[in-house]
């Protein structure tokens, strides 16, 4: 078996690729770089010939960035991925990595959002992770086997510090070793997000690549959510020196699109695939990781 993983040096990316040396040690394992991989060029249907991949995992993509990056490489990198893969002979199996923020509304603890909601993005990422998407399904329309994951917040080792618990634990690091004072500045507190333990993520993902149905898009999150300030409480009970203060945005004040979130894994759990770990190991991880960096 032979596997093509995009964005296999990204932080997800880097998680997937370590599960699939464990998992499926007999699998050839492929994660190009940017420059080998020219998903906004023209190196890729070369690159697929050369491969010729069993699974595609298509994982690149932005988080942040000018709105002409994150087109370029959310959504035009997407579409010329699919339509290199129309050629390619024989077809492989696809997962793309999305995101659970394409759907825009938040749902409640009684009633989660799962699969089922109509995607109804807001903000420029939301929104180029769902054209990603519907470049899938062209794909899938055109014959193609592909699976979307919608993926909501995965925490672990080699998180950048641009995303929350990152941006956690490098302080408090900085701080347990006198290199920043006692304080973790952070922004508003308040809102409600799903977190997963990369690790899951990554096994998630690779367990959707082979029972996942072709034409389904799957959420795949922990199925519980947490208030940002209870994150913060948690890390701080890991932390090896004495009090620190929290200041933070006033509520409301630098506030996301989507302030909430809760998502259903029914149809993930269908599937027979279950989260291992919490978010307590998680954090645990994530700052064992930044300690030993």
């Amino acid at each position: 078996m032979v596997v093509l993983i995009t964005g296999g040096r990204g932080f997800l990316g880097s998680h997937v690729v370590a599960h699939l040396r464990e998992m499926a040690p007999d699998a050839v394992v492929r994660a190009p770089g940017r420059d080998e991989c020219e998903l906004t060029g023209a190196g890729l249907p070369a690159l697929l010939d050369q491969v010729r991949p069993d699974i595609v995992m298509h994982l690149a993509g932005r988080l942040t960035g000018s709105a002409d990056e994150l087109r370029r490489d959310n959504d035009q990198a997407a579409a010329r991925l699919f339509e290199a893969l129309d050629s390619s002979r024989p077809q492989p199996r696809v997962v793309l990595a999305s995101s659970a923020a394409v759907y825009g509304v938040g749902g409640s603890e009684a009633a989660p959002v799962d699969e089922t909601v109509v995607p109804a993005p807001r903000g420029l990422y939301a929104e180029t992770k769902l054209a990603a998407e519907r470049h899938a399904g062209g794909f899938a329309a055109r014959g193609g086997r592909v699976i979307v994951a919608r993926v909501s917040n995965p925490v672990g080792p080699g998180m950048g510090d641009h995303l929350l618990c990152g941006t956690i634990a490098r302080q408090l690091v900085a701080i347990e070793r006198g290199r920043q004072d006692p304080v973790l500045t952070l922004g508003d507190l308040s809102p409600l997000r799903d977190f997963l333990h990369v690790a899951d993520a990554a096994a998630a993902l690779w367990h959707l690549a082979r029972h996942g149905t072709p034409g389904e898009a799957y959420n795949v999150a922990a199925g519980r959510s947490r208030v940002v300030r209870e994150v913060v409480d948690l890390f701080l009970g890991m932390f090896r020196v004495g009090p620190v203060e929290v200041r933070s945005a006033a509520p409301g004040a630098v506030r996301s699109p989507l302030h909430e979130q809760w998502l259903a894994i029914a149809k993930l759990r269908s599937t027979g695939f279950r989260p291992a770990r919490d978010l307590e190991q998680a954090a645990a991880d994530l700052l064992s990781a930044q300690r030993a960096a």
